[in-house]
C-alpha cells in the first residue's frame, strides 16, 4: 500500500523490526501505531458465480488437488482479469469452511507472469485468522451458526445437479403443467390449477408430488379446486393449503378457498370457499405465517398489458377458516408475478412485473411482522443482480435465505428467460447480499420446491412443465464469505492478477475448505501446487471469490494496517486486520483481529552493524561500509567484484530449514552505477551441505537508487538448511559497487494473534450496547 508522503511513524521497535526509529517522517503519526487503510464494501468487481458456462455455475469445495487430500498441502492460484476501467481493489469475499478446527489462510494478490503468480512482487497480503473463519461462517446452516455468522458474510449455492424425466399420470398433464400455480411444504410441491394446452382452458386440476433425494415421485391427484383457475396465489401451512384470485379464461376473480391436508402424507381434503378478497386478481404473490395468518400481495387486475396493484390484503386462519381480510401497508411499487418468502418475522417480495411486457424488476421489500400477524413499514432491500418476474413458482425459501431459479427478464409472449439463479441470505439480523449463478441448460422460471436435510443443506427441486417434462435435483449449501482486506491502488483495467491461497499450519483433520464453481474460460481456472513450484491446473473451475472496489460510502467493513518497518513490509502483509460485523441496523455485533507477531531473521548480523561476520564472500570482496547506508543503519555490507570471476556474491551462514516450508529473503540495494544483473537468491542444502537448488529474483537496479528487493520460496523435499546471497552476475566489472541493507533470511508463514470479540445488547433494545464477550 502506498502512502504519499512516505508512511513512518515513530515506532518502538518490536523483534524484527529491523527499521524502527524514535521519531516519525511528517507530524499526526503516533507512537507505535502503523498507518490505517479503512475497507468499505465497495462495488462488486469480479463474480465468480456469474461467469459464463456452458455448464452454469455449480458448487463445489476443493477436494484433493494437486496430489493432496486437504488444503494444507497446497496452494491454490486463482487467476482474474480486472474489469477494464478499473483500477483498484479494496477487498474480496472467499468462500470458506473450517474441517475440525480449522487453520489460518493468507491471501495474497499478485501481478501475472506468463501465466503464473510473480511471486517476488505482492501488491498486498492479509492473514485470515481460523477463529475468524469459524466465527464468521455458518456452513452447518444460520440458526445454528454463533453471534457473529450473519446474512452479510454467508450465502446460498447450489451444487451440480441430477437431471431425470419426469411426468403426471394425467392426460391432462401437458397443458397443466405449462401454467400451473405451485407451492411447497416439507416434502412435498403442490400444484393447483394452469391451462389445458389441447383447449386453451383454465383447468381445476390440483396435485401434489412427493420429493427426496432422488428426485420427485409422480404426481398424486387430490381433489379439484371448485373452477377452473390460471395464476392463481397459493401457499401451504402445516395443516392448510389457500387458494386466492385467479383468472378462469374470461375474469379475474376474488375467490379464495382453503382446503386442510397432511404434509406428511399429501393428501388434501374437500375444497370450502372462504371470506373473498377486495377485488378479483391473479398473479398475486401468497404467504403464510405462523400457521396462522395468509398474505396477499400485489397482482394483476386486467390482461394484455396487464394492471398491476399495490394491495396487501391479510388474514387469520384458524382450523382452516378465513373470516374477513384486513388492509395491510402497501407496497411501495405496484406489481405482479413476484417472487416471495417468509423466514421467522421477515415477509420478502422479490423482483415482479409492472406490465404484460415490461422487464423483471430488481426491486426487493421487506416488511417486520408483528405478533398479532400486521405489517411494519415495507424496507428496501438489496437490489437483485438480474431483473426476473414471473418466479412466483420458482422462488424457494430455506429457514435461512431465499433461492430463485430463473424467471422472466422481459414479459411477453413468449417472455425472455434468464439462466441467473439468485441467492439471498436472511435472518433476524437483517438481509445479507445477492449471490449469483447460472443455470445448467435449462433456463425459465421452473417451479421448485426442497426440503432440509438437517445439516444445514437442503435437497432443492426444480420441474420441467412440459409434455415430456424432466426434474433437476440438486444439493443447496449455506456458504460462507469471509471478507478479506486487500487494498491495492494502480491496478490495470483488463490485466491478468492472482489470488494465491496459502493455509499455515493445520493437518489432515484441522484445515480450511476453499469453494470452487463450474466455470467454461480458461483464464479463469484456477491452479494448485503440491510441496513444489509446478501448478496443476484445475480445468473448468474457479475459484469463489468476489472482488469489490475501493468506493468508498457507509461504514468501514475492515481495516488493512501498513507493515511500517517490520519484516511483513517485503510482502506487503498487513501487521493486523480488523474484519467489522454489523447487523441490519448498522449496530457493530462485533470485530475480528489478527494481529502479526515479528518474524525474527533466520541468519545474524542482517544490518552489518557489526561487522560481516558470519558473511562469506566469492568472486570478490564483502566489507562493512558506511559509504551508502539506509533504514537508519550506521553501515551496509558492500560487494566489490574482482572484475574476473562470472559472479560476485556474497553469502549468509547456513541456518536449519525444512522440506515444505516457505522462505522469504528480503533486501535493500544500492547500485551507483546502476546494474541489470543483481540476484537475490534463496539456497537450499541437504544434511550432507550439499545445494539442492536456489530461487533467485533479479531486479534491474537503477543508479543511485535504494531497491527492495523480494524472494519467496518453498524449500524442496531433503532440505536441512538454507542460507541467504546477495549476488552480481555477468562478469561485473570492478566498478559495479552493491551496498546492501538489512539482508534476512524468515520463514514465510507469519504468527497470527487473534482476537474475536461480540457486542451484546439489552434484550428487545437497539441502543447502547451492555458489554463485550471475548469469543477468541
Amino acid at each position: 500500500m502506498a502512502y504519499n508522503p512516505t508512511w513512518k511513524a515513530a515506532e518502538n521497535g518490536l523483534p524484527g523490526n529491523l527499521e524502527a526509529t524514535n521519531h516519525a517522517a511528517q507530524i499526526d503519526q503516533f507512537l507505535a501505531v502503523h498507518g490505517v487503510t479503512p475497507v468499505y464494501q465497495g462495488n462488486l468487481i469480479v463474480a465468480p458465480g456469474a461467469l459464463t458456462s456452458t455448464y452454469g455455475t455449480a458448487f463445489f469445495w476443493v477436494q484433493n488437488v494437486g496430489g493432496g487430500s486437504t488444503l494444507d498441502v497446497y496452494d491454490v492460484d486463482w487467476p482474474f482479469t480486472l474489469p477494464g476501467g478499473s483500477t483498484a481493489i479494496g477487498h474480496v469475499q472467499v468462500a470458506l469452511a473450517p474441517v475440525g478446527n480449522g487453520a489460518d489462510l493468507e491471501v495474497t494478490l499478485y501481478p501475472d507472469s506468463g501465466g503464473f503468480p510473480n511471486l517476488s512482487s505482492p501488491l498486498s497480503s492479509a492473514v485470515v485468522p481460523a477463529s475468524q473463519i469459524a466465527n464468521l461462517g455458518a456452513s452447518g446452516g444460520l440458526p445454528s451458526a454463533g453471534a457473529l455468522a450473519t446474512p452479510a458474510n454467508n450465502t446460498l449455492q447450489t451444487s451440480p445437479y441430477t437431471n431425470a424425466p419426469w411426468g403426471t399420470t394425467s392426460s391432462s398433464a401437458a397443458g397443466l403443467l405449462t401454467s400451473t400455480s405451485t407451492a411447497s411444504y416439507g416434502q412435498y410441491l403442490l400444484m393447483f390449477g394452469g391451462t389445458d394446452s389441447s383447449t386453451g382452458n383454465s383447468t381445476p386440476y390440483v396435485y401434489t408430488i412427493q420429493l427426496s433425494a432422488t428426485g420427485p415421485a409422480a404426481a398424486m391427484p387430490q381433489p379439484s379446486l371448485p373452477q377452473g383457475l390460471l395464476g392463481a396465489g397459493v401457499a401451504a401451512s402445516v395443516d392448510t393449503v389457500v387458494v386466492a384470485g385467479g383468472y378462469t379464461g374470461s375474469s379475474f376473480v376474488n375467490t379464495v378457498y382453503t382446503a386442510s391436508w397432511d404434509s406428511n402424507t399429501g393428501v388434501i381434503s374437500a375444497w370450502s370457499a372462504q371470506a373473498t378478497l377486495p377485488a378479483g386478481l391473479d398473479l398475486a404473490a401468497v404467504e403464510i405465517w405462523n400457521d396462522s395468518t395468509v398474505y396477499v400481495i400485489g397482482g394483476n387486475t386486467a390482461s394484455g398489458a396487464g394492471s398491476p396493484v399495490s394491495t396487501v390484503s391479510y388474514a387469520s386462519i384458524s382450523n382452516g377458516q378465513i373470516q374477513s381480510w384486513q388492509t395491510g401497508p402497501a407496497l411501495p411499487t405496484a406489481l405482479f408475478a413476484a417472487g416471495s418468502a417468509i423466514i421467522g418475522n421477515t415477509l420478502i417480495v422479490i423482483g415482479g412485473h409492472t406490465s404484460g411486457t415490461s422487464p423483471g424488476l430488481t426491486s426487493v421489500y421487506w416488511a417486520n411482522i408483528a405478533a398479532d400477524g400486521s405489517l411494519g413499514t415495507w424496507q428496501t432491500g438489496p437490489s437483485l443482480p438480474v431483473g426476473v418476474g414471473g418466479i412466483e413458482n420458482s422462488t424457494f425459501a430455506t429457514d435461512s435465505g431465499v433461492f430463485i431459479m430463473g424467471g422472466n427478464s422481459v414479459n411477453g409472449t413468449p417472455p425472455t428467460f434468464t439462466r441467473a439463479m439468485q441467492s439471498l441470505t436472511v435472518t433476524a439480523d437483517g438481509l445479507g447480499a445477492w449471490q449469483q449463478q447460472l443455470i445448467n441448460g435449462n433456463s425459465g422460471n421452473l417451479p421448485t420446491g426442497g426440503f432440509s436435510n438437517g445439516d444445514g443443506t437442503y435437497t432443492m427441486i426444480s420441474l420441467g412443465l412440459t409434455a415430456a417434462g424432466f426434474s433437476n435435483t440438486q444439493t443447496l449449501n449455506t456458504v460462507p464469505l469471509i471478507p478479506v482486506p486487500l487494498p491495492a491502488s494502480g491496478l490495470t483495467g483488463g490485466g491478468t492478477y492472482h489470488l494465491l491461497f496459502h493455509q499455515i499450519g493445520g493437518d489432515a483433520n484441522n484445515y480450511v475448505k476453499l469453494g470452487e464453481v463450474l466455470c467454461s474460460s480458461s483464464n479463469w481456472q484456477y491452479g494448485a501446487r503440491y510441496t513444489g513450484p509446478p501448478w496443476t491446473v484445475r480445468g473448468g473451475l474457479a475459484i469463489l471469490a468476489n472482488i469489490y472496489d475501493q468506493t468508498t460510502g457507509g461504514q468501514p467493513i475492515c481495516t488493512w494496517e501498513d507493515p511500517g518497518g517490520s519484516n511483513s513490509t517485503s510482502i506487503n502483509r498487513a501487521a493486523r486486520t480488523s474484519t467489522m460485523v454489523y447487523d441490519y441496523r448498522g449496530r457493530l455485533l462485533g470485530v475480528c483481529e489478527g494481529t502479526q507477531l515479528p518474524q525474527d531473521p533466520l541468519n545474524s548480523n542482517p544490518t552489518f552493524t557489526s561487522g560481516i561476520s558470519p558473511w562469506t564472500a566469492s568472486g570478490g570482496t564483502f566489507t562493512q561500509s558506511n559509504a551508502q547506508t539506509h533504514g537508519g543503519f550506521s553501515f551496509s555490507g558492500l560487494l566489490t567484484p574482482d572484475g574476473v570471476s562470472s559472479q560476485a556474491a556474497a553469502f549468509s551462514e547456513s541456518v536449519p530449514a525444512t522440506g515444505g516450508q516457505w522462505y522469504t529473503a528480503n533486501a535493500w540495494y544500492y547500485s551507483p552505477v546502476g546494474y541489470a544483473q543483481a540476484w537475490l537468491a534463496i539456497n537450499f542444502i541437504d544434511a550432507q551441505h550439499n545445494q539442492i537448488t536456489y530461487y533467485y529474483w533479479q531486479p534491474a537496479l537503477p543508479a543511485n537508487t535504494w531497491t527492495n528487493v523480494t524472494r519467496i520460496a518453498q524449500a524442496p523435499a531433503g532440505t536441512a538448511y538454507a542460507n541467504v546471497s546477495v549476488a552480481e552476475q555477468g562478469t561485473p566489472p570492478g566498478s559495479a559497487l552493491l551496498y546492501v541493507s538489512n539482508c534476512f533470511l524468515t520463514p514465510s508463514d507469519p504468527t497470527t494473534l487473534a482476537s474475536v470479540a461480540a457486542v451484546t445488547y439489552p434484550t428487545g433494545t437497539a441502543w447502547p450496547p451492555s458489554g463485550v464477550s471475548q469469543l477468541n
